[in-house]
């Protein structure tokens, strides 16, 4: 009976209540999953860690960008997704003399006839490969010149005899 008066009287002897409440460190499981991206981690999977996401060359965030790492042992976002860029949508003149096609994490240009490089900017007559007043012509293989007597060759540099 001495107990429970001992201690009926302590409780009755505190003013106030606790002003914190510990909370034991958890580890959120499981993996974040990330599509097209990774994280980075300001600390590890601990509690109220903040996991970034970091998406790949042509590609942006879809949706919420972090996850916090909640009491619960659980991630505030289970996902984080990166989307596709569409480059070809955002700059109508990516591919200069060809048609853009959109691509996973980047894009490509067909080059129309006489064009090549990456965005079709190489013009294969311009400047004129083609010699001693040639004419330079587009072909499926690139370009060929037609020489006046008595030039020859690809780019009318030979003399005929």
């Amino acid at each position: 009976a001495n107990v429970i008066n001992d201690c009926k009287a302590a409780l009755a002897a505190q003013t106030s209540m606790p002003t914190s409440i510990f909370v034991a460190a958890r580890t959120c499981s499981p993996e974040l999953t990330v599509v097209n991206g990774n994280i980075s981690k300001n600390d590890s999977d601990n509690y109220q860690s903040r996991a970034t996401l970091n998406c790949s060359t042509g590609y942006e965030t879809n949706g919420l960008a972090w996850s916090d790492c909640l009491a619960t042992g659980n991630w505030s976002v289970s996902t984080l997704q990166c989307s596709d860029i569409d480059e070809c949508a955002q700059n109508s003149n990516l591919c200069n003399n060809g048609r853009c096609n959109n691509m996973p994490g980047s894009y490509m240009c067909n080059c129309s006839l006489g064009y090549a490089g990456d965005q079709c900017e190489i013009n294969f007559c311009d400047p004129n490969p083609c010699t001693h007043s040639g004419r330079c012509t587009v072909s499926s293989t690139g370009y060929s010149c037609l020489c006046d007597f008595p030039w020859s060759g690809d780019t009318c540099s030979d003399l005929s005899r």
